[in-house]
């Protein structure tokens, strides 16, 4: 896991995008501590990749939800991911007790040979997503 931030630029908001958009995945993903903190006081992590958006290295936080629908086309390893496609469009969430703009991703192309149970991703208690066993 990073501590760091990885390269890439700022993150993509989710009110940058205007529509259902393109970015090029081009660079791995990695686990990084986000801005929010657990109950017993350590980081949070988020899944971060760096896509191309617009011409401009940008970072993008990926949510369960999107890692689902990347793992069974693209597979679960991320190093996979560098050079694919995937649509990214602003969605709203229910976080807590507000709703808030969050970027859902899928990926342009055909279903990998992926099982299903390969392809899933793992969740805490919390809801957060946890990295996959290798």
């Amino acid at each position: 896991m990073s501590q760091a931030p990885l390269g890439g630029g700022p993150f993509l908001k989710a009110s940058e995008l205007q529509g259902t958009e393109t970015v090029k995945v081009t660079g791995e993903a990695d686990w990084i501590d986000g801005s929010f903190t657990n109950p017993d006081g350590t980081k949070k992590q988020q899944y971060v990749a760096e896509v191309e958006h617009k011409g401009e290295k940008r970072r993008l936080k990926l949510t369960v939800a999107s890692c689902q629908e990347i793992a069974p086309v693209y597979g679960r390893d991320s190093k996979a991911w560098i050079g694919r496609e995937l649509t990214v469009e602003s969605v709203n969430v229910m976080v807590g007790s507000s709703m808030k703009q969050s970027i859902f991703c899928k990926p342009i192309g055909q279903a990998a040979d992926v099982g299903p149970a390969a392809a899933r991703v793992e969740v805490d208690a919390d809801g957060n997503a946890v990295p996959w066993d290798e």
